[in-house]
């Protein structure tokens, strides 16, 4: 009778079993479908999975103890081999259940979002069912109740978000301010362990501020700012104090307390999550930690972008110590990007140096195609032959080819590229650098080896090319932009190699280097050239208000070669309130730039300083731009501060000590808000002072105009 007892016992388990499963599948298909519905991954079954499977271990329970009491053998076999399923079934609705709670968080924020939209469009019982969620989590919109204002078109805040009946939804205090997404999850996941307490008097075993500071970022103590860094599937959340972070970065300051103010949590999209936890490493403890050359990268871009200048420094210095022909290539497209021109010589100088260690190096195959242009234009590399250089572009050829899928670029005729090569006229092709080969300086027998052999050139280019090389009179031309010269390129020792290349401080090369372009700037005696401000005329002057971020711009032509240092500006008009407590000045954060024609970057600042309202601030560039007459420029310039600035009108032309400048060239759209710019610093140079055009890079030629943008 015992074990008739256990046997009874045991069907009572299952049958209880059973019924709870039942239970949770009915409870999830009438009160969580609302919620699950909304998840894009949603496909409706898990809740009928758990109430089938709830249904038939109450049936086998029955049976079971159906069994107990009539003591047949047979059925007791039966009901052994149901136990087994009954276990199947089970461990089957868990992963079931498991399963549905991982999709539900992946598709569910998306969800949300539909949802809000089909709320706006009033379609389905979707926006019946948002309300009642929304009433029922004490939430609003999907992260926040500002999810409403930034739908397009922009939505009104619904009722169901409201606390109290009849309140005004445009009143923060008076609505659910907390999304519905972490309302959910939460409610699915069921109540978290609190985390443990903080030790008690943490505060006194930790003598320097450093040491605090760190136990604040390893333990999110405090926090009350939150970062999403870095882009799928390596993002990561991490938390901040805005206190420090503000303390450390005019930009974080503006982001928190100014007028760049943005919601939490901040998506940083474009700094990799370690290299943004090695920046609040330096900003909570002073420490910098660098390991490797692409942290120091990723390192020093970030600090760049929220300007900390020290660290940048630091970077910069471990990128010098940090140089070898595997990455003079990278470097030199690092530093280019960043406006970083001694980092940027020095790299050109190993390339120049050690011009067959860089071509040989797999990672030559991944520069970008303006750096190689880059390299084949100096005058001196140290190479045997120029099949050196045309190797390695073919290889490069050949290497993006078979990724791509692209043909070749060829040159069809004499003279005349390709249909392919001649379309892309924006960006640079492997034919730009091939015509800068000097194929001149080799023989008959090297150039019918190598060039002749490749599908880089076509028959006509290859035959011009060889009558040219046989003869200097030659009745045939050599094929339009190619390079006529027979110069070997040699590199030959240079006094300043010592510098560069004996592991001197990056502060004594920095040091060298500014001489050296002093010294050019200066040939001859020479003074330095005067300062000169064209100030334009003020016609008529209205004001701007600035809610948060005002970008102005102004295109310009001048008709003279004229060296550009910066801009003049206007600064803010006080309000009534500051006016009245005798406020006489303000904190300023700006941003501006110069681009060319096409759009390139030729030098920038980050303007940070308490200035006085109702005055013109002189802002000064990186460094000093040589601008070509004729040409088409423009300014740009970024407010950060909430405010009220003049914006002025004024005459097309303006003149300044014989020269002229033009505004507003360009199409109709580059000049936005124009009057915000009031003056362009400038001076005149003499023949002897146009090593200005790249200051500090006086020994490496280049164009200007082919300075990237900042991604």
């Amino acid at each position: 009778m015992q074990n008739g007892d256990v046997r009874l016992n045991g069907g009572q388990f299952f049958k209880i079993s059973g019924i709870a499963i039942l239970a949770i599948g009915i409870w999830m298909e009438v009160e969580l479908y609302k919620y699950m519905e909304m998840s894009t991954e949603f496909s409706g079954t898990a809740p009928y999975v758990l109430i089938g499977t709830g249904s038939l271990i109450i049936l086998i329970g029955s049976l079971a103890c159906c069994c107990t009491v009539k003591g047949q053998p047979v059925l007791l076999y039966v009901y052994g081999a149901f136990l087994a399923i009954v276990f199947v079934l089970e461990l089957g609705a868990g992963l079931s259940i498991f399963a549905y709670r991982t999709k539900l968080t992946e598709g569910f924020d998306k969800g949300l979002s539909q949802a809000m939209v089909n709320y706006r469009n009033n379609t389905g019982h979707l926006a019946n069912d948002f309300d009642v969620m929304q009433e029922t989590l004490h939430c609003c919109g999907n992260h926040g109740y500002e999810d409403w204002l930034n739908l397009t078109p922009s939505y009104p805040i619904p009722p169901s978000c409201c606390i109290k009946e009849d309140c005004n939804p445009d009143v923060p205090e008076q609505i659910y301010t907390e999304g519905c997404y972490n309302k959910v999850i939460e409610f699915l996941n069921g109540p978290k362990m609190s985390a443990p307490p903080p030790p008690c008097d943490w505060q006194i075993t930790r003598k320097l501020v450093k040491e605090r500071g760190q136990y604040l970022l390893e333990t999110g103590m405090w926090s009350d700012c939150r970062f999403i860094v870095g882009t799928e599937p390596n993002q990561q959340v991490l938390e901040g104090h805005k206190l420090f972070l503000a303390m450390s970065s005019p930009v974080f300051e503006a982001m928190f307390f100014g007028g760049m103010a943005e919601k939490d949590p901040i998506a940083i999209l474009d700094v990799q999550p370690d290299a943004f936890k090695a920046l609040l490493e330096y900003i909570y403890t002073d420490k910098i930690n660098l390991t490797s050359f692409d942290q120091a990268c990723e390192l020093c871009y970030g600090a760049k972008k929220y300007m900390l200048p020290h660290l940048v420094e630091e970077c910069t210095k471990y990128l010098w110590s940090d140089l070898y022909p595997k990455n003079a290539c990278r470097a030199y497209e690092f530093a280019k990007l960043f406006e970083e021109p001694i980092l940027m010589e020095k790299c050109m100088l190993i390339i120049c140096n050690q011009t067959q260690e860089v071509l040989s190096e797999s990672s030559f195959d991944d520069v970008e195609l303006s750096t190689i242009l880059t390299v084949f234009d100096q005058e001196e590399l140290n190479i045997t032959s120029e099949l050196e250089l045309f190797s390695a572009i073919s290889r490069y050829a050949q290497r993006h080819n078979q990724s791509s899928g692209a043909k070749v670029p060829r040159l069809d005729g004499i003279g005349n590229p390709s249909t392919e090569a001649s379309n892309n006229t924006n960006h640079p092709t492997v034919r730009d650098a091939i015509m800068k080969i000097r194929f001149l300086t080799l023989t008959p027998q090297q150039f019918a080896e190598v060039p002749a052999s490749c599908n880089l050139l076509s028959e006509s280019e290859k035959f011009a090319i060889l009558m040219n090389i046989c003869s200097t009179s030659a009745s045939i031309p050599m094929p339009a932009g190619f390079s006529t010269s027979r110069v070997i390129r040699r590199r030959k020792p240079s006094r300043n190699d010592s510098i560069f290349m004996g592991g001197a401080s990056s502060m004594d090369t920095s040091r060298t280097s500014m001489i050296r372009f002093s010294l050019s700037a200066n040939e001859g005696g020479n003074e330095a050239p005067k300062k000169l401000y064209c100030c334009r005329q003020l016609l008529r002057i209205t004001e701007c208000m600035n809610t948060s971020v005002l970008d102005c711009a102004v295109t310009f032509t001048c008709d003279r070669n004229v060296c550009v240092y910066g801009i003049q500006v206007p600064t803010q008009i006080p309000a009534v309130e500051e006016e009245r407590q005798a406020t006489f000045s303000y904190p300023e954060l700006l941003y501006a730039h110069l681009l060319d024609a096409d759009g390139s970057r030729l030098t920038y600042t980050h303007f940070t300083s308490r200035v006085v309202f109702r005055s013109l601030i002189e802002i000064s560039f990186n460094r000093p731009i040589y601008i070509q007459r004729n040409k088409v420029y423009k300014v740009g310039v970024v407010l950060n501060k909430i405010g009220r600035y003049p914006i002025g009108t004024y005459p097309s032309q303006s003149t300044c000590n014989g020269v002229v400048f033009t505004f507003s060239q360009g199409q109709s759209g580059d000049s936005v808000r124009d009057g915000l710019v009031r003056g362009i610093i400038f001076s005149i140079p003499s023949s002897n002072h146009n090593s200005i055009n790249n200051p500090g890079m006086s020994g490496i030629p280049g164009d200007h105009n082919k300075m990237s943008n900042i991604i």
